[in-house]
């Protein structure tokens, strides 16, 4: 079988898969929302252990 761009799949014609703006919004979540999590626990540590402050919360 050979590969191309479509697929004929009981009749239908399949397009290539591709990223969707949902799974996009997904990965971002999936890997955004830890990565800010683990920044602001940091940050958050950093300001309890030296007095540095580090966080979000310093620019307001």
């Amino acid at each position: 079988m050979k590969k191309t761009a479509e697929h004929t799949i009981l009749g239908h014609d399949l397009p290539k898969p591709r990223l969707t703006l949902a799974g996009a919004l997904w990965c971002m979540v999936y890997l955004g929302v830890p990565v800010l999590l683990l920044g602001s626990l940091l940050d958050a540590l950093a300001q309890w252990l030296f007095g540095w402050c580090l966080g979000w919360w310093c620019v307001i």
